[in-house]
């Protein structure tokens, strides 16, 4: 997994900023914690999780498919966290 800043470096690098009048955007999904491991280590991670559950593939399906859409068109350089408020804590 990325790290947050990095992600949100690689949006505002001076090229993209040059492209995104010319409808060429970069934006990203930052993948949280996905699937289950062991119960120790699932019970770990979701006490330090304010959304109370692990990710699932489709919850970044999601955020792809909505970043990738038409909908997102002043979204440029985002970075959109699929984490549950994991790096809010």
């Amino acid at each position: 997994m990325a790290e947050p800043s990095s992600l949100q470096k690689a949006g505002r690098a001076v090229p993209c900023i040059r492209h995104i009048r010319d409808e060429f955007q970069l934006d990203a999904a930052g993948q949280g914690i996905v699937g289950e491991d062991t119960p120790a280590f699932r019970d770990s991670v979701l006490a330090r999780i304010p959304r109370g559950r692990l990710g699932e593939i489709s919850d970044i399906g999601a955020a792809v498919q909505y970043l990738a859409s038409d909908h997102a068109d002043m979204a440029s350089g985002a970075v959109l966290f699929i984490d549950g408020g994991w790096t809010i804590v």
